[in-house]
């Protein structure tokens, strides 16, 4: 078994290989013609037509170029940590855990620098591509007439977007440096505890604490061929807000308590490569001036001899450092209004609540339909046409909903009033209070690193309706979701 994995192994690698080497060559010859144009042109470089050519060659050879060596480089990388896989693999085939060596020593490094990285490349890569076929289209005389030509501008305006992106992380990552999360104990155990300490190489002084969340993640792919991609889904989530941190009085780093327990229901790591892996992430966040503090840990959570059915977490432990949440705060962090009548309280869920989320969705929906509109022009096949056509369709009904759909709850003395949809205008349901069985927590969105859900009330006939949308952090959901019971619920 272990010998057919390798030799899969070393197949994939003979395959980056491949293409890493095309790549590299294709970049090498577009830099050789970019220096022999600078060469030919320097004398007259302002006023010679051939700036723009240097301009694309060069683009081209950096981007074809940063591929391939950077195939080459993460070939070698990737055997190498392979490599140690294996012999981990063989000297503890019953602690999975420790087949990562962050993992093993219980010291786990944030994903920050790794993060400012891949924004730097995506931005760098992107930009080197658009910005000279763009210059080159636009300044063509021939182009001129071309109807929709200024529609190309969404390639550069996308590219100062991504620029924006990897500036910020940039500063983040200057800012707050490579925090660490020391595990107090490895693995993180199903049924049971993860416990550790998140160390900040930094003082940091949130505005309203830190908020620190364990999320457990589905990753898998969907659809096939060139129409793959990889979706997440949040399958059980906590958190904790920290007022109170460890070292309050140090004034060279932060140390953020972390501690959890699992639900032996829970679902334990699982960190295939392939298609279909099972994460356990540590996020802390916290709002600061500027860029806001922001790490993720991927941690190992296991079901071991420890794990029990009937686990309890003692809340006194980490309820000392905790911030006192009050329903208001969940209010204020949704941009929930409650407004208290004689007789009566109404809940409501605004429209375009979460900017940050919509503009995202919004610009994704503009180059997916400049996309779609260049296809017709160009003649594009028809199936392929419609079918980009009808996924386009679905993102631009999504971008409605963030930023039009608003809901309505209103809780009387003997009913409930549910409302609400596009610009306020849907279906009302009015139901009497002994009508009503509970009110739940549905699956979401993610939008980034944020999670999203829904909450829904549940008749004893079995209905299900829905209240309200976009709610941030499952956690939260939850506590409204209970709040709301306790008001509603005969």
């Amino acid at each position: 078994m272990t010998e057919n994995i390798s030799v899969k192994a070393d197949r994939g690698w003979l395959l980056v290989l491949l293409l890493a080497i095309p790549f590299a060559a294709i970049g090498l010859l577009f830099i050789g013609s970019a220096v022999h144009s600078l060469w030919l042109a320097f004398p007259l470089l302002f006023g010679d037509p051939r700036w723009r050519e240097l301009l694309f060659q060069g683009g081209f050879g950096i981007v074809f170029g940063g591929i391939g060596f950077g195939l080459l480089a993460g070939m070698v990388w990737g055997r190498r940590k392979e490599a140690r896989e294996r012999q981990a693999k063989a000297q503890h085939p019953d602690e999975p855990w420790l087949w990562n060596p962050d993992w093993g020593s219980g010291l786990i490094r944030s994903s920050s620098r790794g993060e400012m990285l891949v924004a730097l490349v995506i931005a760098g890569l992107w930009n080197a591509i658009t910005v000279p076929l763009t210059i080159n289209f636009l300044m063509d005389p021939r182009s001129a007439q071309e109807r929709g030509r200024l529609a190309l501008l969404i390639f550069p305006i996308a590219g100062i977007a991504l620029g924006v992106w990897a500036v910020r992380a940039v500063i983040r990552y200057r800012k707050y440096g490579v925090s660490t999360l020391q595990l107090s104990k490895v693995p993180g155990v199903i049924g049971g505890p993860l416990t550790g300490v998140v160390q900040i190489p930094v003082h940091v002084v949130p505005e309203d604490g830190f908020h620190v969340t364990l999320r457990c993640v589905h990753r898998y792919m969907t659809g096939s061929g060139k129409n793959r991609h990889t979706t997440e889904a949040v399958l059980w989530e906590d958190e904790h807000v920290i007022g109170c941190e460890l070292c309050k009085d140090d004034p060279t780093r932060s140390a953020i308590p972390v501690l959890f327990g699992i639900p032996r229901s829970c679902q334990p790591t699982r960190p295939d490569p392939g298609s279909d892996q099972i994460l356990w992430r540590v996020e802390v966040t916290a709002k600061t001036p500027g860029v806001d503090y922001a790490s993720q840990f991927e941690v190992p959570v296991f079901v071991t001899p420890a794990s029990t059915d009937d686990f309890r977490l003692d809340e006194g432990l980490i309820r000392k450092y905790e911030k006192e949440q009050v329903p208001a705060d969940l209010f204020k962090t949704n941009d929930l209004r409650l407004e208290q009548l004689p007789g009566r309280q109404i809940l409501v869920f605004p429209a375009a609540r979460h900017k940050g989320m919509a503009l995202m969705m919004f610009a994704f929906a503009a180059i997916w339909t400049v996309i779609v509109v260049a296809m017709v022009k160009a003649g594009a096949p028809l199936f392929m046409t419609i079918l980009f056509g009808l996924v386009d369709l679905a993102v631009l009904w999504s971008v409605l909903v963030v930023w039009l759909e608003s809901r309505r709850v209103e809780i009387g003395p003997q009913e409930v009033t549910l409302s609400g949809g596009i610009l306020g205008i849907g279906r009302t349901h009015r139901l009497r209070r002994d009508e009503v069985s509970d009110v739940v927590v549905s699956g979401g969105m993610q939008s980034g690193n944020k999670s999203y859900f829904t909450l829904k009330l549940r008749t004893k006939d079995g209905r299900s309706l829905k209240m309200g949308t976009r709610i941030l952090g499952m956690h939260s959901t939850e506590t409204l979701a209970a709040e709301i019971t306790k008001e509603i619920v005969i």
